[in-house]
């Protein structure tokens, strides 16, 4: 009895810009990815990169100059992207002395930048100068590192609040209606929209905390707030991804089947414990956290 393979999987891709080759590039990394998909790429004319394309035009009038999309600059933090870049260079081989035959060729350091602003009428300089060091971009795993850095004191602020064991008591001030500390919460809202977005980090690593140190909440009050905040956020992105398609709803009503029963023990559980106690799980969990984020990033290095 013979097995048939399995049949591929058809991926078309629509354009070539750089998040379009960023995906074909991270699909066709792992070993043996034929076997699994077959990639077609859909543009309109020959030239790749969208906005990140550029050429001389030929014609001598014209004198060769350059023609592009506009300027294209890659500040130093974009780690990700120059990690991209310099894999693709090392799988490309090219030889060191063809024409940007290395990424430090294709890519010129500049520290100063001018942005213009007209002025009734008169257009004004503003030079901005950064700050330069020795570092070489694509290897910085800095983010990650001060993501755990914030986890771990995050969880350390919650267990050594726990082991003094300030149960609900809070002072005069802490006391106040919570309708009358807005810029508390302006602050907690702030902070987890900043760190969700720069970290990918949120929800009860960041709201859960936040409400209790920061706004004054007691830990059971932050935890159920937390997850209305995240069911709130969820909602239009859940919305988008179900428009475009992108849902895998066997998965996602896989998921549900257990998640459901899960939160209902956890809400549970949270009830019935008493403020230290949940102070101390959080704590734990936070420092597990941390300690996941951190070993990865050293491992890395």
């Amino acid at each position: 009895m013979t097995h048939s393979a399995p049949a591929k999987k058809k991926i078309a891709i629509l354009g070539s810009g750089v998040a379009a080759m960023t995906t074909v590039f991270e699909l066709t990394d792992p070993p043996g990815w034929q076997d699994k998909f077959e990639i077609t790429v859909y543009q309109m004319g020959w030239r790749l990169g969208g906005k990140g394309a550029s050429g001389r035009n030929l014609d001598a009038p014209y004198h060769y100059r350059i023609e592009e999309h506009g300027l294209h600059i890659w500040f130093g933090i974009y780690d990700n992207a120059f990690r991209l870049i310099r894999k693709c260079y090392e799988e490309l081989g090219r030889a060191p002395d063809a024409p940007l035959g290395t990424w430090q060729a294709a890519f010129k350091p500049h520290s100063l930048s001018v942005l213009e602003e007209n002025v009734s009428g008169q257009w004004l300089a503003w030079p901005i100068e950064m700050p330069t060091n020795t570092k070489t971009p694509g290897d910085g795993h800095l983010l990650m590192l001060i993501t755990a850095a914030l986890v771990a004191f995050t969880g350390y602020r919650m267990f050594d609040s726990a082991w003094k064991g300030s149960s609900e008591e809070h002072d005069e001030d802490d006391e106040r209606p919570l309708r009358h500390r807005p810029l508390n919460f302006t602050l907690v809202g702030a902070v987890a929209g900043l760190l969700s977005g720069l970290l990918g980090i949120g929800g009860g690593v960041v709201m859960v905390p936040a409400f209790h140190t920061i706004a004054g909440m007691k830990v059971k009050n932050a935890i159920a707030s937390s997850l209305v905040c995240v069911a709130g956020f969820a909602i239009p992105g859940t919305v988008t991804h179900a428009v475009l398609g992108n849902i895998d709803w066997r998965v996602a009503a896989a998921l549900t089947v257990f998640v459901i029963p899960g939160a209902r023990i956890g809400a549970a559980l949270t009830v019935k414990a008493d403020d230290i106690r949940l102070r101390l799980a959080i704590a734990g969990f936070l420092g597990i956290v941390s300690i996941i984020y951190a070993a990865g990033e050293v491992a890395s290095l």
